[in-house]
């Protein structure tokens, strides 16, 4: 399941660089 933890973490940073740019 190294694929989905590697999922998840590209979301939540590709999410928090999206709420960076505030």
């Amino acid at each position: 399941m190294s694929g989905l933890c590697r999922l998840i973490l590209n979301a939540s940073m590709a999410f928090f660089h999206h709420h960076q740019t505030e």
